[in-house]
């Protein structure tokens, strides 16, 4: 969840420790329009009523931020609604027909991203980080390093809502039971930013078997598209001279890349000049062979 700035830390916590409160049909069903397909995807969606002036969302989130909510989108899988975004302004501050139209666009990003995700999931094989929390038998934290409590931030971005040093989020408690409880691979793979979060749990056996710890293995994975552009933006390279990099890498041949940049044979060429002085090579063949080396350089 993301918050408003101004929105005091009083309805942050009653949101994450109260949830039920938002839930309640009888007076939280302003967010019908998300199963409203006669109505524009983007635009005033909710045309606010009565009922919604008078909900818990609006009285303890909207007004307690100082906004109102004032422009609406419907995200759409397979013609059918699948979520939405909202954006809020303060009062006077209206939104126009133009941000209306661009925000259409972001969505159409969103339901491109939410289409393709579990196809996508099968490229996720290049570990950008891996880290490891230690537990006793009782699941109580006995060492937590700083590059784990970056790992379960990420997660807490979408999935929990977590404080460091506290209690570990939902899911890796369920992954600990599910070793506990003898499931065979007590594991899980969950969507974060800009990757996966692969959580695994395994016994660390001591002397004493009563002793013994629990290790939760942390691992975050990229997909091939995202880690093959995280290395060329690190590279000297112009976005331009990226962006050829990467469809050179993928596959693409120079007449695809020319039309899908609209660039000239010419400029192509001092793209892929400039390409092989960055990475030291002298053919595409030696650039292909370079990047599929780059997950062990990693």
């Amino acid at each position: 969840m993301y918050y408003h700035s101004g929105l005091d830390q009083r309805f942050i916590d009653l949101l994450q420790h109260e949830v039920e409160i938002f839930l309640d049909p009888k007076t939280e069903g302003h967010m019908r329009w998300l199963d409203t397909p006669t109505l524009p995807k983007s635009g005033n969606l909710l045309r606010p009523d009565e009922q919604y002036f008078q909900s818990n969302n609006y009285q303890i989130m909207v007004r307690g931020g100082g906004v109102h909510h004032t422009l609406d989108l419907r995200l759409e899988q397979s013609n059918k609604p699948s979520g939405g975004v909202s954006l809020f302004r303060g009062v006077g501050s209206s939104f126009s027909e133009q941000d209306s139209y661009f925000l259409s666009q972001v969505g159409q990003y969103i339901e491109y991203a939410l289409q393709h995700q579990t196809t996508l999931r099968n490229e996720f094989n290049f570990d950008v980080e891996q880290a490891m929390l230690i537990l006793d038998p009782n699941s109580e934290v006995i060492m937590m390093t700083d590059s784990v409590k970056d790992l379960l931030n990420l997660l807490a971005i979408h999935y929990d809502f977590w404080e460091p040093n506290k209690a570990l989020p939902k899911i890796c408690y369920q992954v600990i039971n599910e070793l506990k409880y003898g499931v065979q691979l007590p594991q899980t793979r969950i969507d974060i930013p800009n990757g996966i979060l692969n959580i695994r749990a395994e016994w660390m056996f001591s002397p004493l078997q009563q002793d013994r710890c629990i290790a939760l293995h942390l691992k975050h994975e990229l997909p091939r598209s995202l880690f093959i552009w995280t290395k060329l933006e690190n590279a000297d390279l112009s976005p331009q001279q990226c962006q050829v990099a990467y469809l050179l890498v993928t596959g693409n041949s120079k007449q695809d890349i020319m039309h899908k940049l609209e660039i000239s044979p010419a400029v192509l060429k001092d793209c892929i000049k400039a390409i092989y002085l960055t990475f030291h090579v002298h053919s595409l063949a030696e650039l292909i062979d370079y990047a599929s080396r780059w997950s062990l350089k990693y």
